[in-house]
């Protein structure tokens, strides 16, 4: 599926001709709706019957239906002076302006500051609700997605080779966007590089962690990463801020540990959390990261910082509760073998670490599940797979490989509690991705059945994505998970995923077992 950007021109001031006469609108606005359809897919209005134009100002709505039985002719709608910030919803349903049914599209702009005497062109991207439109973009594993809140993502690195351990694996040295209010079709554009100002040839990052601060034009926290995929001497512990109106980045500070792969989480406070990775064992080869640190993105300090863990914070999964961040899971390996840790903890923004409950049986680990927040103080944490003691290191048999569940659990922080839902998930998943759509939902993409040798082999990547949802305590397929229907550009593992609040969720890349995975995929969510 295509996703369909519409124009919409806003003015006051203007003048309308009319069958009669002639009449400027100095004290109303007269917006002009005018749909743009990609060449070829003009019939991807067909499903709408009816429109509703809905004008949201801080927290009331004017909601206008729409006769749009043509959507190729332009529509004017007269308006009164809008004073102060507004954003426009455009939504297309089955069905009739006198019955809609079931709602088919929708679009939204992000907040804007409206004043009389303004004449502003404001393009709405309308998406096909409960479906992932494929976009195109290049192949790209390990790259860092973040939401502006304004109808955009920021994605920074990544590689175009994957897991490949050769010269095709380096980091790409660019931060990009995909803008959805740009008008046309949407595609990542690349905006600056990662690469601080006066360091020109310094190599890109991948497996970074990037944290949009608060909203708007705020500049991207990025940190961590690493030049190529298990390269240890390629660990990055810089500290760096992109600053969108510029498209540069400077260096603010130094992680306390260079760490790739690792997961970042803004609390309410403003600091940003920054928990687990690969790093170094100080001997120059590979471990995991066994510290939580806490970043004060203004100042560019690590403010606080935990001591060494026992368990490894690798490969698992963790959401915000407000002031602290739920871990659970991960890695854990040696010379000998590798496994999972069996175990949750509360990550507090003191540097702290206290254990949680665990969901499963004491000595089963889980590896590479994944978790989202699910409104004030719940998270879902949902499949990875479950190891009982050491696998080999490279599979030989069935027996070797750690086998993915499709289960899922609620935490409430609480209470401290782990509840499982009340039906497990469509189809069994590890290094899956899961974000966050508002109104307790989450959506889940990817993932493969089987893992081996550290994580990094697999057996069946997924095309698949489901949605759960707490109102119903239950899962939905967003669409069949076969052939040319599958809802994913491709099959997929470890994806990179972030969520923006107009316009639903955004998977890019990921693994096609260890090559980088071309395209993504945009979700918008029904019922917002």
């Amino acid at each position: 599926m295509r996703a369909l950007p519409i124009l919409a021109l806003l003015c006051s001031g203007c003048v309308m001709l009319g069958p009669e006469d002639q009449a400027a609108w100095e004290d109303r606005l007269l917006l002009t709706l005018e749909p743009t359809l990609p060449p070829g897919f003009e019939d991807q209005l067909e499903g709408a019957g009816s429109f509703v134009l809905t004008l949201s100002q801080y927290g009331a709505a004017l909601r206008i239906p729409l006769d749009w039985t043509q959507p190729g002719d332009p529509l004017q709608i007269e308006l009164p002076t809008i004073v102060g910030g507004a954003s426009l919803i455009l939504e297309g349903f089955s069905g009739t302006s006198d019955d809609p049914a079931f709602l088919v599209l929708r679009g939204r702009t992000g907040f804007m500051e409206l004043q009389g005497g303004q004449h502003l062109e404001i393009p709405i991207f309308l998406t096909v609700v409960d479906e992932l439109v494929t976009l195109d973009a290049p192949a790209s594993f390990g790259a860092a997605v973040a939401a502006d809140g304004q109808g955009g993502f920021w994605v920074v690195g990544g590689s175009a080779a994957g897991m490949l351990d050769d010269a095709h694996a380096i980091a790409r040295d660019s931060v990009m966007r995909l803008d959805l209010a740009g008008g046309g079709e949407p595609g990542l554009v690349e905006v600056g590089p990662i690469a601080p100002v006066g360091q020109d040839g310094v190599a890109g990052l991948m497996n970074a962690s990037a944290t949009r601060l608060g909203g708007g034009d705020r500049p991207v926290l990025i940190a961590g990463g690493w030049e190529a995929f298990g390269r240890v001497e390629s660990l990055s512990d810089q500290l760096l801020l992109f600053e969108p109106s510029l498209g540069e980045t400077t260096i603010v500070g130094a992680l306390d540990e260079p760490r790739a792969g690792h997961a970042a989480f803004e609390l309410d406070s403003g600091l940003v959390l920054i928990a687990g990775g690969y790093a170094d064992a100080g001997d120059g080869s590979l471990d995991c990261a066994r510290t939580v640190e806490v970043v004060d993105p203004d100042e560019g300090v690590v403010i606080a910082s935990s001591a060494q863990l026992d368990h490894c914070l690798l490969d698992g999964a963790g959401a915000s509760l407000g002031e602290a961040v739920l871990w659970c899971g991960g890695a854990r390996w040696d010379d000998q073998g590798f496994g999972a840790e069996p175990g949750c903890w509360v990550l507090g923004g003191d540097g702290s670490v206290e254990a949680a409950p665990w969901p499963l049986a004491d000595d089963e680990g889980l590896l590479l599940p994944a978790m989202a927040t699910l409104g004030p103080d719940r998270a879902l944490l949902v499949g990875g797979a479950p190891v009982v003691g050491e696998l080999p290191t490279l599979a030989t048999g069935d027996e070797d490989w750690a086998w993915a569940s499709d289960r899922a659990w609620i935490y409430d922080h609480r209470y401290g509690m782990f509840k499982e839902t009340d039906a497990p998930m469509h189809q069994p998943r590890a290094g899956h991705a899961a974000v966050g759509l508002g109104g307790a939902r989450v959506l889940v993409a990817g993932g493969a059945l089987g893992l081996t040798n550290r994580g990094t082999n697999v057996r069946d990547p997924s095309a698949c994505a489901e949605v759960y949802d707490l109102a119903s305590n239950s899962w939905e397929l967003i669409q069949p998970c076969s052939g040319e229907l599958s809802s994913l550009p491709g099959a997929v593992h470890r994806p990179s995923v972030a969520a923006d609040p107009s316009y639903g969720a955004l998977v890019l890349g990921g693994l096609d077992y260890l090559l980088a995975a071309p395209d993504l995929g945009l979700y918008a969510p029904a019922g917002r």
